[in-house]
């Protein structure tokens, strides 16, 4: 009996001390994860400031803020320049857009409506830009605003995804 329970012991003091490394391992994979998310290149914010933003007009808020009578509305981008947007937490609500000549696939949600625009945008460096939305009936418009001057810009393009 008593070597029985020697062995017995053995066999589960190294199920532990697998079950552990594996844990450590665990462990120490997502803090390189973590870690290496926020770890910032000194020449990050001049890589910034070579981009504009754009965002949608619900970004940052909560769905109480956005409830409307019928639903809730979410604008999101799907495409930027032919590259699916869509991530870890869904599409996002705000991006970096690169100068020059742009194409946008932004996706308009609402309750359990979903509707898909196409637009083409020239931006310049640290310029804003915020999308708008209005719902009449079951039409809806969806437009492009400068931040700081809040006219509309670009313009509409053939959806083809």
């Amino acid at each position: 009996m008593c070597c029985m329970f020697q062995f017995n012991l053995k066999k589960l003091t190294k199920d532990i001390s697998m079950r552990l490394s594996a844990l450590i391992s665990l462990a120490i994979l997502m803090l390189a994860l973590f870690s290496c998310g926020s770890l910032k290149n000194k020449d990050s914010n001049q890589h910034e400031n070579q981009y504009a933003t754009i965002k949608s007009y619900t970004e940052g808020k909560t769905r109480e803020q956005i409830m409307l009578p019928k639903g809730i509305d979410i604008i999101t981008f799907s495409y930027l320049n032919e590259k699916h947007l869509y991530g870890f937490f869904g599409y996002p609500e705000i991006i970096k857009i690169p100068p020059g000549k742009n194409k946008l696939y932004i996706r308009y949600t609402r309750y359990k409506y979903n509707a898909f625009f196409c637009y083409e945008l020239s931006a310049k460096p640290k310029e804003e830009f915020v999308v708008k939305s209005e719902m009449k009936g079951l039409n809806v418009s969806l437009w492009i605003e400068n931040s700081i001057s809040n006219k509309t810009v670009g313009r509409s393009c053939e959806y083809d995804k």
